[in-house]
């Protein structure tokens, strides 16, 4: 006579542990009263064991293994595994239900950029999903994420999307924990941003893991994720723990300079405005997308001040020195910064034309278009 294992009572497909304790018994030709009475159970319960309408408990698997032989691991994993597998149908149902919560996220530019997981599957497309933003349900998605963002005035100009900008934030935050910074300390975050002024003169793709590192140094986490499609973030602050900022930039323009400008209108929320604000910004200068204008125009202002000195600023225009490009190129070497930055803020004060002097803005069209990076 061949003796059977453990393996031998384990099913594959999803069964109740009762199934390999029925096969058991008939293989040892013994009735469910004959184990009841052998391990002091009721008939009943041996029988809601076999149909997987009652759990094998920690002692009754002491039993079964005291009279049957199997251990008791093998009875706990057979029920272990069979309750997992029930969770996993229930939930798998549940996901499917909430299929319709796809069209509000951007799942297939997601899958692109390797965001999340490819699948046909429409429960495993909401799992992914769910999985990326870190929570459980459709439920905790708005009220972790949806909630706050649409919080946010959009300009009627540009086209966005909650859930682009939903995922655009929380990618941000994936990044962020990547980046190892000191506990954030003030001082030495304005000492960089005196410092970083004089990186603007060279390419940004050559300084960025510079910023980056000079700012973790300091407590603040810059990360760079490129916007998604029916997003139209440019940059935004928040404080993920008291000790660590976050500053996230979309390189949604394409020239530097605005990409500086966000950087340091971003820098000004975080060292003007409280820790318990998050801050979208979707057009640089702009207070249409902010539900607190005054703080942007703070922000706008104390990044106009760090690029350029006011005084400075006010004695360049009042000279009329933008009327050309030496005259431009020369205030820009004074200040140690990009020629670019000033031609920027001439565009944007209105002073001269938007198409005037512009090969003296750097472009940003020759980054690599896979921009999610912390450096």
């Amino acid at each position: 006579m061949v003796e059977l294992t453990e393996k031998d009572y384990t099913l594959d497909f999803v069964s109740p542990p009762g199934d390999s304790l029925a096969e058991m018994l008939e293989d040892k030709d013994m009735t469910q009263a004959d184990l009841a009475r052998r391990i002091n159970l009721s008939p009943k319960t041996i029988n809601e064991i076999i149909l997987g309408k009652s759990a094998i408990t920690t002692e009754t698997a002491l039993a079964l293994e005291m009279v049957l032989g199997a251990s008791a691991e093998f009875w706990l994993n057979r029920e272990r595994n069979y309750r997992v597998a029930l969770a996993r149908q229930q939930d798998e149902q549940r996901l499917r239900s909430s299929a319709d919560w796809l069209k509000q996220v951007p799942y297939a530019e997601m899958v692109n950029r390797s965001w999340v997981e490819s699948s046909s599957d429409p429960a495993m497309q909401v799992k992914s999903m769910l999985q990326f933003f870190g929570v459980v349900s459709v439920k905790q998605y708005e009220c972790q994420y949806s909630q706050p963002v649409a919080a946010f005035h959009k300009p009627a100009t540009v086209e966005s999307r909650t859930g682009a900008l939903a995922a655009w934030l929380r990618r941000g935050e994936i990044l962020a924990q990547q980046v190892s910074c000191s506990p954030y300390n003030e001082a030495a975050f304005k000492k960089v941003l005196d410092e970083a002024r004089k990186l603007t003169l060279r390419p940004f793709k050559d300084v960025r893991g510079d910023l980056v590192q000079m700012c973790a140094a300091a407590g603040v986490a810059v990360v760079f994720v490129k916007g998604l499609v029916k997003s139209s973030v440019y940059g935004a602050t928040r404080w993920p723990s008291p000790r660590k900022a976050l500053l996230q930039l979309s390189f949604r323009s394409n020239v530097e300079d605005t990409t500086w400008f966000t950087f340091y209108h971003e820098a000004g929320h975080i060292l003007l405005h409280s820790k318990r604000e998050v801050f979208i910004d979707e057009m640089p200068g702009s207070t249409e997308v902010s539900h607190d204008p005054q703080k942007e125009d703070e922000a706008n202002i104390f990044a106009e001040d760090s690029l350029i000195r006011r005084r400075s600023w006010d004695a360049f225009v009042d000279r009329k020195d933008y009327t050309s490009e030496a005259g431009i190129t020369a205030f820009a070497r004074e200040m140690q910064i990009h020629p670019g930055i000033v031609v920027g803020r001439l565009q944007f004060k209105d002073l001269v034309p938007h198409s005037y002097y512009w090969k003296l803005r750097r472009s940003l069209t020759h980054q690599p278009d896979t921009m999610d990076a912390t450096y």
